[in-house]
């Protein structure tokens, strides 16, 4: 969210786009507390329920749509993504080992 506000714009568009989809095929669950799997099972005794298999096959389709998208803009744009980023080299010609007792060092490079 903080790396790439796009994406996280993109995904409130996407997050709505999907539950518009929901209330039009009628699909309706019961969230008691977290919108999760638990969820979905005890949707299956919710008198207010309609539908609940569907929510599988809708969150495939949006789960590739999302995957589309997002590699899309990310390496468009190039956003700087967790694992993305940029790896700082630094060129030292002392080696780092227990012989020197450079154990800061040594720490800095296992980092």
């Amino acid at each position: 969210m903080f790396l790439a506000p796009p994406l996280y714009l993109v995904h409130a568009i996407i997050a709505g786009i999907s539950g518009f989809v929901c209330i039009m095929l009628p699909v309706r669950t019961g969230f008691n507390f977290s919108g999760g799997f638990v969820d979905w099972i005890l949707s299956f005794k919710a008198p207010m329920a309609q539908n609940p298999l569907y929510i599988i096959l809708i969150g495939l389709a949006f789960a590739v749509f999302y995957y589309i998208v997002f590699r899309f803009m990310i390496t468009k744009f190039n956003f700087q993504t967790p694992g993305r980023e940029e790896d700082e080299v630094e060129e030292t010609n002392t080696q780092a080992g227990p012989e020197n007792n450079d154990f800061t060092r040594m720490a800095e490079m296992v980092k």
